[in-house]
C-alpha cells in the first residue's frame, strides 16, 4: 500500500471527509489487509492500534468471504458482484471492487448519506484503483470476483 493510498483513506476520516464513516480498509480478495483507517482512533497507544490492526485484519478475511460468496451466486446468474452494502441495526457495512483482486470495505453510522460514502469510495478507485489491485495467490479464483472500476 503506498503512501498516498494511506492518505486517501485517512482523508476519507477526517474532519472534513465522509459524515458517519467510521472505518475503511483496503483488502485483496483473498483476505489480507493491505490498509486500514479509522476515525477517532489513538494511533500514539500502541495497545489501541494493535487491536484495530487485528480488528481490521478480521474483517478483511470476513470482506473476503462474503465477496467471494456473493460472486459466486451472482455468477450462476451470469452476473458480476461490484458493490455489497450489508445494513445492520447500528451501522451499515459496504464492501466495493476496488481494483484487480481488491476492494475497500468502509463501516458507517446507520444515518450516514450512503451517496457520500460510496462517492468518498468509488473517488479512491478512481485515483488509485492500479494501486490497490492485487495478484492472485493460489491460482484458483472464486466465482468471478469484482476485478476493478474499468468493468464499470
Amino acid at each position: 500500500m503506498t503512501d498516498r493510498v494511506q492518505y486517501l483513506l485517512e482523508n476519507l476520516l477526517a474532519a472534513d471527509g465522509v459524515p458517519g464513516l467510521q472505518m475503511v480498509i483496503a483488502v485483496t480478495s483473498d483476505g489480507m489487509l493491505r490498509g486500514c483507517a479509522y476515525r477517532n482512533s489513538d494511533a500514539a497507544d500502541p495497545a489501541e492500534a494493535e487491536r484495530l490492526r487485528a480488528e481490521a485484519e478480521r474483517l478483511a478475511a470476513g470482506t473476503a468471504t462474503l465477496m467471494a460468496l456473493a460472486g459466486a451466486l451472482l455468477n450462476e446468474q451470469g452476473d458480476m458482484l461490484r458493490q455489497l452494502p450489508i445494513e445492520g441495526r447500528h451501522c451499515w457495512y459496504i464492501v466495493i471492487s476496488a481494483g484487480q483482486h481488491a476492494f475497500l470495505a468502509a463501516r458507517a453510522h446507520h444515518n450516514a448519506n450512503l451517496d457520500s460514502v460510496f462517492y468518498g469510495l468509488n473517488r479512491i478507485v478512481g485515483s488509485v484503483g492500479q494501486e490497490l489491485a492485487a495478484v492472485a495467490r493460489g491460482g484458483a479464483e472464486p466465482g468471478r470476483v469484482p476485478s476493478g472500476a474499468s468493468e464499470y
